[in-house]
């Protein structure tokens, strides 16, 4: 009786749980896309207490990674890596075959394909090739051979990984060497990132405004576009006029020229499309390697085609008054002004018609935006003011409605694309909050046993703040020679060598004194400064 039962059990698992793996697995492809993630590692799991046949978790997982891909393809998540136990040699089989089978019923249909015109390859330009440029309404783009550190725009574009350390690329060593120690220091302060986002810091030595550095955690080509939009974005929504971006993706990531090519101007052409730029007007894609400006050169040439194919287009349309019709402008005053071609729909018949395919348009753009997309998470109702006002910028900017309903909730509106963008600066600002937050929590640890005072000339001791003694007290900890930090708002500079701190605005010099909470006041250690 009791073996009966025993079947009847796990009978019942193998029945009810394949669901439950699946719900588990999309929750934490949710939670990954929701955080801007483009990949994520899972293991292999079902196979031990719960007793699951391999095949069937196996079949589980990979199923559900690819139902997850084509039921939601405006997520980041573009790889899904399955890990099993090296000495599980039974989970390593079972994936095996489970991979054999899916390749074989998923074989891509292999299509002939003309071969391209000669004219779409890249072309080879002269040595004395300098710069292409072209104009889209307001915008100027151009194509640059030439050093990106010697650029006098009012930013430049770097590449960095999560931990933003700048030696561990080919750009970002160049750039750091150009522009100093400075940049490299500030970056340090803000790591680590998450790929997919961006970060803005001094530009040192450098005879620009400001560093935008992506944050770049694969070499797809989805993953660097994202990037350079964002760039892009950051860069107009700091106010700038200009800026220079380098071939992403051509270096160590390994793209071929087209590809960056591709990459960077697809973009860039993409913002276009939209209008989306309201400060930004002159874009200098720099290309320091003269065997790929060939291929920027074409893909510049092939957006200015399509934009004189647009403008031709139109001015045909407007040629034909064959018929009587009703002409509707499409755009505000303002728009208008920042388009290189006057868009029109014409409609022929009565007036009506036009009420219908508006009628018609905003349905559509209803149901596209119909589904809200929920945020919930405790720390929301932590955040600050200051975080909050930038989210609400940041979305009137997409054109995406936002709305807290709650405390630890936030909800956006608008087209998928739109959203996954808010989206993902809704995470980033989650991931900050929790960053300062633990940083708070580890500055009030540090300021119960160790603290650092300023000392004036009376002698008095003026206690530093417990974000500032965190920092000192790091830079004192791992012997660096010295350390930029900010104190009250204002940016100062101390030098553990010549045992100097100083205010960078005023070039104020003062003394220092550390107190260590289990030491006496006469075994603190004493700088004067």
């Amino acid at each position: 009786m009791l073996d009966e039962l025993n079947g009847s059990f796990v009978n019942v698992l193998c029945c009810f749980h394949p669901q439950i793996l699946r719900e588990l697995f999309r929750k934490c492809f949710d939670k990954a896309s929701e955080l801007g993630a483009c990949s994520i590692a899972l293991p292999l799991v079902g196979t031990g207490s719960l007793g699951f046949p391999y095949e069937i978790a196996v079949h589980v997982m990979i199923q559900q990674a690819v139902d997850y891909s084509q039921a939601n393809p405006e997520s980041p998540l573009e790889e899904f890596r399955f890990i099993a136990f090296g000495a599980d040699q039974k989970g390593i089989t079972a994936f095996q075959e489970k991979f054999a089978e899916f390749k074989k019923e998923h074989k891509p249909v292999t299509k002939l394909r003309k071969r391209e015109a000669r004219e779409n390859k890249p072309i080879t330009v002269g040595l004395d090739f300098k710069c292409k440029a072209i104009r889209i309404g307001n915008i100027e783009l151009k194509v640059v051979k030439g050093d990106i550190t010697k650029e006098n725009t009012d930013a430049v574009c770097n590449v960095v990984t999560q931990d933003l350390d700048m030696s561990s690329g080919n750009l970002s060593k160049v750039i750091s060497t150009a522009c100093g120690s400075t940049v490299e220091e500030e970056l340090k302060l803000k790591a680590p990132q998450r790929p997919g986002s961006v970060v803005t810091t001094a530009a040192g030595l450098l005879s620009v405004k400001q560093i935008v550095h992506m944050v770049v955690g694969s070499g797809t080509k989805q993953h660097l576009r994202t990037c350079v939009e964002k760039a892009l974005n950051e860069v107009d929504t700091l106010g700038l006029v200009s800026v220079s971006i380098p071939a992403v993706g051509s270096g160590g990531l390994g793209r071929t020229a087209e590809d960056s090519a591709k990459v960077v101007l697809g973009a860039i052409r993409a913002h276009l499309t939209r209008g989306s730029f309201s400060s930004l007007r002159e874009i200098r894609v720099v290309v320091f390697d003269h065997s790929i400006v060939g291929a920027f050169v074409v893909e510049l040439e092939a957006i200015q085609r399509e934009n004189l194919d647009s403008c031709q287009r139109e001015d045909d349309d407007d040629d034909d008054d064959g018929e009587e019709g009703l002409e509707a402008s499409l755009a505000s005053g303002d728009e208008l002004a920042k388009k290189n071609c006057h868009k029109k729909v014409i409609v022929y018949g009565r007036v009506k018609s036009l009420d219908a395919a508006m009628a018609a348009l905003k349905d559509g753009v209803a149901i596209a935006c119909n589904k809200p997309r929920v945020i919930r998470h405790e720390i929301i109702s932590r955040f600050p003011r200051r975080s909050i006002r930038e989210l609400k910028r940041m979305s009137r900017v997409q054109d995406v409605k936002f709305d807290r309903p709650e405390p630890d909730t936030i909800t956006l509106e608008g087209l998928p694309k739109d959203v996954m963008d808010m989206n993902s600066a809704v995470s980033n600002a989650i991931q900050e909050q929790m960053g300062r937050e633990h940083k708070e929590e580890r500055a009030d640890q540090i300021s119960k046993t160790v603290q650092w005072y300023l000392v004036n000339p009376a002698g008095k001791l003026d206690p530093f703040d417990k974000i500032a003694n965190n920092d000192i007290e790091s830079g004192y900890k791992a012997k660096k020679p010295s350390l930029l930090f900010t104190h009250q708002n204002l940016k100062v500079e101390i030098n553990f060598g010549n045992n100097e701190v100083t205010f960078l605005r005023t070039g104020a010099i003062k003394r220092v004194l550390r107190k260590d909470g289990k030491n006496t006041a006469a075994n603190s250690l004493l700088f004067e400064l």
